[in-house]
């Protein structure tokens, strides 16, 4: 953007077809335009990994987040940490990659429901569960049936 006119940097509308166009140059937005939940949307529609260079404020939005979840597991790392203790969000991501309960808050570790729900999936994702459901011999007999290594955690 360095070799840009100053006036193409500033346009707004200019901004927006080039994120359109790549994603990655959000990079080298000005920092106001991290803010700016369009060029933001405009970014994640082509990669998750466009939430990352979004504002706090945005990473932040729920409604934003949940989208860029339900599209790949991946985003979630890039979540305001506010909202790793949303369930539905956080259950979007298991949806994807039960790994994603590593970053999940600790009260969802600890919820049995979504818990199971992923062991069910995978039998690793017993080494994201609270000690209290590591301890449970339901979520236990679920994630060894799922397979034999669960025990390994």
């Amino acid at each position: 953007l360095e070799f840009l006119a100053p006036e193409l940097v500033a346009d707004r509308d200019f901004i927006l077809a080039a994120v359109k166009g790549n994603w990655e140059i959000l990079e080298f937005l000005p920092a106001h335009f991290t803010n700016d939940r369009e060029v933001i949307v405009a970014g994640v529609s082509q990669s998750n990994s466009a939430l990352r260079l979004a504002s706090e404020e945005l990473r932040g939005d729920r409604e934003l987040v949940l989208s860029c979840v339900q599209k790949g597991f991946g985003a979630l790392r890039y979540a305001a940490p506010k909202l790793l203790s949303d369930r539905e969000i956080v259950a979007a991501a298991v949806q994807q990659d039960v790994h994603c309960l590593r970053q999940a808050d600790k009260s969802l570790q600890d919820d049995k429901e979504l818990i199971l729900s992923a062991v069910r999936a995978n039998g690793s994702a017993l080494q994201y569960a609270s000690q209290r459901l590591r301890n449970d011999q339901e979520v236990v007999l679920e994630a060894v049936g799922q397979s034999r290594h669960a025990l390994d955690f």
